[in-house]
């Protein structure tokens, strides 16, 4: 299903419960504010399927709903909003039954130089120190961007899939690659933090309204990269102007101040919006600021960047050191720096000079039978160093795996044919030994 159809199957749904409940009560502020709110989300649903699918149908539904919203404005007699509430419900259900489809093909694309310098080129502090982090490095040209505007910052990228990487490697600094939630991360550390996530435009249906609300892919990036932002820090999203429903618009007013937003020109997509904020350590609605997002519902509305300028933003000066960088997939030379920088292989030589300190002439029992052999393997008693006379030393551990052996027999019984499976479960001795060379061998 599109996402803008659930919004406005859920809307015809919250409309009705409120028809009913109005038939039987007096109209109250809270019930105009209410029908406001369903109303706004209405528009942004259409305002949302008139970009992905042209069909003239959607814009006839905005333009009633957007008569609708005007009129509710200066409406004070019951009568004339119980109406327009009818008139409301009918206009939608009588297109309910369109089908909306999406075509997928609409993919992430880097923003232009020109409008990475628009966006960032009044910053306060731009020759500080600073530490920048691009959640969607993908192919470095945001990044490389930032990098030559705050040419004395350390940039940070995060790439999803490790070819991406090498490329992004050429731009940033620093990168690292795998699945953004899987990635680990210092906290309230970067002065900036740019984020241009991707649009979940459809999703499998579920009867649970809030796992649908719960999976959305733009949301939980913007709510998960908001951590990474110093107190005060700069946010900077990129993302189509129809996904701001009531859940995002909540998200950004409760997390963001001193809030800028611009249209986009001369891009891929006609449909994007850059949002300047400073991350607010007060977690507290902003209603200024959610009024704004709530009514951006009509990308002609929305000041050109190119037109208006991103008024100057103040940066902290002193730096804060970024500890932990890490993907959730990790490359060879990744690999050999963190078992440079471990203390493991110290840990274990220690270990291995404890336990020579405390080995006594002993009379082993020999010779040790298949079952007593494994017992003795997979306790951890022979794991350690074996030394040859040569020299060379070997490392060994035992272990237990499991098993799984299947029989397969077909019988014919009055010419209908049977199968039975039968699958016998075990434990099998397995040694791991890396070899003095750095090959590693598993032994059974």
């Amino acid at each position: 299903m599109v996402y803008a159809e659930y919004y406005i199957r859920d809307s015809i749904t919250r409309l009705q419960s409120l028809q009913k409940r109005l038939s039987k009560t007096v109209i109250t502020e809270n019930d105009k504010s209410r029908l406001t709110g369903y109303c706004l989300d209405l528009m942004m649903a259409y305002e949302e399927l008139s970009k992905i699918k042209k069909m003239n149908t959607y814009n006839v539904v905005k333009t009633n709903v957007k008569l609708l919203l005007k009129q509710l404005k200066i409406t004070d007699k019951p009568e004339d909003f119980k109406e327009m509430l009818q008139d409301l419900i009918e206009t939608v259900t009588m297109n309910e039954e369109i089908h909306y489809s999406y075509d997928e093909k609409r993919n992430h694309t880097e923003i232009t130089k020109k409008n990475m310098d628009l966006i960032f080129n009044n910053f306060l502090e731009k020759d500080n120190k600073l530490n920048i982090l691009d959640t969607t490095c993908d192919h470095g040209i945001n990044i490389d961007s930032l990098s030559d505007i705050f040419q004395n910052s350390i940039t940070y990228g995060v790439c999803e899939k490790i070819g991406l990487r090498q490329i992004a490697k050429n731009y940033a600094d620093k990168t690292i690659a795998g699945t953004f939630f899987g990635n680990r991360i210092s906290n309230n550390v970067f002065d900036i933090v740019f984020l241009q996530p991707a649009i979940s435009y459809t999703f499998e249906e579920n009867k649970y309204d809030f796992m649908v609300q719960k999976n959305k892919k733009e949301k939980n990036y913007i709510q998960n990269s908001l951590k990474y932002a110093r107190e005060d820090g700069v946010i900077t999203i990129v993302i189509p102007y129809y996904r701001l429903y009531k859940d995002m618009c909540l998200l950004l007013s409760k997390n963001l101040k001193n809030l800028q937003i611009r249209k986009l020109e001369n891009e891929v997509s006609s449909d994007l919006i850059v949002l300047i904020g400073q991350k607010s350590s007060e977690k507290q609605l902003d209603k200024e600021i959610y009024g704004i997002l709530r009514n951006l519902n009509d990308i002609k509305k929305i000041e050109s960047l190119e037109e208006h300028l991103i008024s100057s933003i103040q940066l902290k000066s002193n730096w804060l050191a970024v500890d932990l960088f890490r993907g959730s997939i990790l490359d060879e030379s990744e690999i050999t720096d963190m078992l440079k920088a471990s203390k493991v292989k110290t840990k274990f030589w220690e270990q291995q000079d404890m336990n020579n300190d405390l080995n006594k002439e002993v009379r082993p029992l020999l010779p040790f039978n298949v079952g007593q052999i494994g017992l003795v393997l997979t306790s951890g008693s022979l794991d350690g160093i074996i030394e040859e006379e040569n020299g060379s030393k070997h490392v060994i551990k035992g272990r237990v795996i499991k098993k799984t052996d299947s029989d397969y027999n077909v019988s014919n019984d009055n010419d209908i044919e049977h199968m039975i499976v039968e699958e016998i479960i075990s434990n099998k001795v397995e040694i791991n030994v890396l070899m003095p060379n750095g090959e590693f061998k598993i032994l059974t």
